[in-house]
């Protein structure tokens, strides 16, 4: 079951910018290569990349799978198939 703080975690990150280094302190926080971290959000790897290069934002549907990747890099629980 998720938790109220989940929710709360999500929103609250859903709704600001995230820079590219935060992009990539998230991406390897959860330990993954670009590759596989694109297949978790649902994007490609180049678009990983210009978020992380600061050549692209995401937009505001990627901001809120990178959230949930946000709310598992910080937490213990095992990180889902996909965001």
């Amino acid at each position: 079951m998720v938790g109220e703080s989940y929710y709360y975690s999500i929103e609250k990150n859903m709704s600001k910018e995230i820079d590219g280094n935060e992009v990539r302190i998230i991406r390897e926080s959860l330990g993954l290569n670009q590759v596989e971290f694109a297949q978790k959000v649902g994007t490609t790897r180049v678009s990983v990349w210009a978020w992380e290069s600061g050549r692209a934002k995401p937009s505001p549907m990627a901001r809120e799978k990178l959230a949930v990747a946000k709310y598992y890099s910080k937490s213990d629980k095992e990180t889902p198939h996909q965001f």
